[in-house]
C-alpha cells in the first residue's frame, strides 16, 4: 500500500485529473518513493499482522518488525 494516491499527487502537482499522459510514470514514482521511505524507516507505517518467533535475552525480547502495537498470543516452546 502506498502513502499517497495518484489523484493526490496529480492535484499537488497541478495536473488535471483528465490528463492521463503521465499516470504510469507517476504511479511508478509513488511505488518507488513508498519503498524507499519504508527502507529508510526499516518498517512500513501501514498496520500489518506478523507471526514472529521471538528470542529473549534476559529482560529483553528481540523483535523483527517495529513498532509493536499489540500482541495477540504468546506461547512458551
Amino acid at each position: 500500500m502506498e502513502y499517497t494516491t495518484l489523484e493526490s499527487l496529480k492535484s499537488y502537482l497541478g495536473i488535471e485529473e483528465s490528463d492521463t499522459s503521465k499516470d504510469e510514470m507517476l504511479g511508478k514514482l509513488i511505488k518507488t518513493v513508498t519503498k524507499q521511505f519504508d527502507k529508510y524507516l526499516w518498517f512500513s507505517l501501514w498496520k500489518k499482522t506478523y507471526k514472529q518467533y521471538l528470542s529473549s535475552y534476559g529482560d529483553f525480547v528481540v523483535v523483527d518488525y517495529l513498532p509493536v502495537i499489540s500482541i495477540l498470543t504468546l506461547k512458551d516452546s
